[in-house]
């Protein structure tokens, strides 16, 4: 090819390039830009063309950050990075930037390329997600996450100046009742004239939380006596109990409340949070409509955490524990209620104590976390799930298992260990494992777990990054955690009522994912409309309801080789 051929070749890539793209002369004098460049700036070639390269200056960096940027390309010969650049507009947006030095054939720097990449629309369903993450979508609230980061940072202030705090837990009563009969809108309408009274009757006295449901927390920080806390709670369950419109006429709930006290009740915020549900429990026993304190009956709920921990180790050494798996499914495959599409399962722990009923996971996970026996159960269900796993890559189908991982297992230094032992035990293919973590636990110690993931996906295990969007506190740590699964929060599925309405947040998860070459995952799905909403927009697989239910080991097996497995006898029915 000619000089000049090779030369319209490279005009043609530039003006083709996604990316902007400017070249410089050794002083910064802008000679080129493509297409790409001048959309994003703003700029026309003729306002750029001889333009040092600083127009693009937003301000935002100090001289320090441009030297050492500058003796890096020296150095380096190039530098990428983040800046924040100006548009023509005026307007400061944020740009990945490339700037590459071009030799002459003296090794001497005789020009400069530069390639842009807008991170605007990152940035933007960085912040969609973390309004969505930190606020209740139905009362404007904050929601769960951000309660727990106010009540710490309230206790904190507390403990500092030697004051008291008081954390009032309150609950609907008779809301389910008005929800069935009257229907979701009218129960909707009713929790956000219940946050709207809440928020009025507080004031500036304290902050009001939505935790879901029909549970709202209220955080006093400016309780003098405990009688304060009781004045208050007084007040709110008042302005409940007063009947809420509806339509023609008007329905009546009221609320019960659970009051405790910083530092009486609990140093901490998970000791207060505890306390004061228990409190508010106690408050519906005793005939609704009123308030407890914490006080008083404490050592009762405590008996009674001491009473399931004894239970939960002798279930231990009993072998009461039994794996169900939630199948999971491609997206485009699935065919509701068969195994069409499938490509693996979650593991979930169950409890069945002999001669006793299943016990909810919600009674008893919280306990085995607080203690510490969740690390050897972690270990049975890790141990488990990968020789079951096995046995399905056996029967001729290669299904990858999930079993998720606490924080406590990395604290107890032993998960590496345990992976590889479970792996070695049962012969199953590391890249048929997938370990599914928090963003909390992320986010608790970050350079250890980092360490800890890095040694077990060297074995080839994948992780996932479980309920995305509700914990996490920058996605700019994304690029630097070995994860390669993105999981969507049920949160974010259930808003999805067709397939364009409700799935704003899921279509910038998925993205995300996208972005950062990860499968999305989206949790909950269990109706048609939101598989098709979530097919149209990409995402990979989906787990719930309208695939199936969580199946013990059995029946999984059964709905995984409905015929046996790839022409195979069923396996031993007792196994």
């Amino acid at each position: 090819m000619s000089r000049e051929g090779e030369k319209g070749l490279c005009r043609r890539i530039l003006e083709a390039a996604n990316d902007g793209v400017i070249v410089t002369d050794p002083d910064g004098a802008i000679l080129e830009a493509n297409p790409a460049f001048l959309a994003m700036t703003g700029y026309g070639m003729d306002e750029v063309a001889g333009k040092n390269a600083r127009i693009l200056n937003s301000g935002r960096h100090d001289a320090e950050f441009y030297q050492s940027l500058w003796a890096e390309v020296r150095s380096a010969g190039a530098w990428t990075g983040e800046i924040w650049n100006r548009r023509k507009s005026g307007e400061i947006y944020p740009c990945r930037v490339k700037i590459q030095a071009v030799p002459d054939e003296a090794g001497e720097a005789s020009g400069f390329i530069g390639i842009f990449s807008d991170l605007s629309p990152l940035k933007d369903s960085e912040e969609r997600l973390r309004n969505a993450v930190l606020f209740d979508p139905l009362t404007g609230l904050p929601n769960r996450s951000l309660f727990r980061d106010r009540l710490a940072q309230i206790l904190d202030r507390a403990r500092k100046k030697a004051t008291r705090a008081a954390l009032v837990f309150v609950d609907l009563d008779r809301f389910k009742h008005i929800n069935e009969s009257l229907g979701y809108q009218a129960g909707d309408e009713l929790l956000r004239e219940a946050a709207r009274r809440l928020t009025e009757r507080t004031g500036g006295a304290g902050t009001v939380c939505r935790l879901g449901g029909d549970e709202f927390a209220v955080i006093l920080d400016t309780v003098q006596r405990s009688e304060d806390a009781g004045a208050a709670a007084a007040g709110i369950l008042a302005a409940l109990s007063a009947g809420f419109p509806m339509g023609p006429s008007e329905v009546h709930t009221g609320a019960s409340a659970g009051i405790a006290v910083f530092p009486f009740d609990g140093t901490d915020a998970g000791a207060l949070e505890k306390k004061a549900e228990a409190a508010m429990y106690e408050a519906k026993e005793a005939g609704r409509g009123r308030y407890r304190f914490a006080s008083g009956k404490v050592g009762h709920t405590s008996r009674r955490q001491l009473e399931l921990e004894s239970r939960l180790r002798r279930a231990l050494e009993r072998g009461e524990f039994y794996l169900t798996y939630q199948p999971q499914a491609a997206t485009g495959g699935v065919v509701p209620g068969t195994g069409a599409g499938l490509m693996g399962a979650e593991a979930l722990i169950r409890w069945k104590p002999e001669g006793a009923d299943t016990v909810s996971p919600g009674d008893f996970m919280d306990i085995a976390e607080s203690t510490g026996l969740i690390v050897p159960m972690g270990e049975w269900a890790l141990k488990t799930a990968c020789a079951d796993a096995k046995l399905w890559n056996d029967l001729g189908r290669p299904l990858t298992v999930s079993v998720n991982v606490s924080p406590r297992q990395f604290q107890a230094g032993t998960l590496a260990r345990v992976t590889r032992e479970a792996l070695d035990a049962s012969g199953l293919d590391p890249g048929r494992l997938k370990l599914e973590i928090t963003e909390t636990l992320l986010m608790d110690d970050m350079g250890e777990t980092v360490t800890v993931m890095n040694e077990i996906r060297d074995m080839g295990v994948r992780f996932a990054v479980d309920d995305f969007g509700i914990g996490f506190s920058s996605l700019r740590y994304l690029d630097q955690l070995p994860v390669d699964v993105l999981k969507i929060d049920k949160a974010f599925i259930d808003p999805i009522t067709d397939r364009y309405e409700g799935a704003q947040i899921a279509t910038a998860v998925i993205a995300l994912a996208r972005s950062f070459e990860m499968i999305s995952v989206a949790e909950g799905v269990e109706t048609a409309e939101q598989l098709e909403a979530l097919r149209m927009r990409g995402c990979d697989e989906i787990q719930g309801y309208l695939v199936s239910k969580p199946l013990d080991a059995r029946a999984f097996r059964a709905f995984a080789f409905p015929a046996g497995g790839a022409g195979r006898p069923d396996p031993d029915p007792s196994a």
